[in-house]
């Protein structure tokens, strides 16, 4: 049975396309949550630009789906709690040992184990009627995270908890307290705004202060990662002296390609 904070309701499935499409359903229906959508396998599950995300059994696909209390261009914000949760559960099993493995975050919103992916993020929002013949913010935090396998050829180079670390954490616990960090977080931001959040993300980023690769399309920009700005965007620092503000793109390591 998942510990769920109070007032989340829980859709579970054995297989589902996607768990962003079945929230983005019951949202269109007219729930909007706290909700959890949880499968245990996804036919038709998705990253970010569309791209294929492989759904082995073992590993978690769950979407939370929320009334963010804020615009929708302010709750893509939540791509970075939706990061420290994740983070925050795997450090619950690692970080009690001697040797804990190094996990750090990604631009906008990968979770890193020993610089190789291990989870990602999908933020997607809408509206939906509100009953009253007006409608309604919904935003839906899709996550998945490689427990047991890793795809492989991917973009950047994936792994998974168990080949890093040899650790198994049951799936419905892992599911369990992703939300439950991601509540609270989530409530430190209707509250406090993005800068907590910010701040948390930044002490484990990775790469902050080196060279990093950005693609933008048929685009690649290079240049320092200087910060994150107070709406969530990446500073990039490019040699000719000049600071480019990022709002999309795709984070590469020169020394991983």
């Amino acid at each position: 049975m998942l510990a769920l904070p109070e007032g989340y309701a829980l859709y579970e499935y054995d297989i589902l396309d996607s768990t962003n499409e079945e929230a983005s359903r019951r949202a269109q229906a007219g729930d909007i949550g706290p909700a959890v959508v949880w499968a245990k396998t996804q036919t038709a599950g998705r990253g970010r630009r569309g791209r294929e995300w492989v759904s082995k059994p073992g590993n978690v696909f769950m979407s939370v789906l929320i009334d963010p209390g804020k615009p929708l261009t302010e709750a893509s914000q939540l791509s970075f709690a939706a990061s420290l949760a994740v983070k925050r559960t795997l450090e619950d099993v690692t970080s009690s040992w001697p040797e804990p493995m190094p996990i750090t975050l990604k631009w906008p919103n990968d979770v890193l184990l020993a610089d190789q992916k291990v989870s990602g993020i999908l933020l997607e929002g809408g509206s939906a009627p509100d009953g009253n013949g007006g409608q309604r913010d919904y935003l839906i935090i899709g996550i998945g995270v490689n427990l047991k396998h890793a795809p492989e050829g991917a973009p950047f180079p994936a792994t998974s908890l168990v080949a890093n670390t040899g650790a198994q954490m049951p799936v419905d616990e892992v599911v369990s307290r992703i939300t439950q960090h991601l509540h609270a977080l989530i409530e430190v931001w209707q509250t406090s705004g993005f800068l907590p959040l910010r701040l948390e993300w930044l002490a484990s980023a990775d790469r902050l202060g080196e060279t990093i690769d950005v693609q933008q399309g048929e685009n690649r920009i290079q240049g320092t990662f200087l910060d994150v700005s107070a709406e969530g965007a990446l500073q990039l620092g490019l040699e000719d002296g000049r600071e480019e503000t990022i709002h999309a793109g795709d984070v590469y390591f020169p020394d991983s390609q």
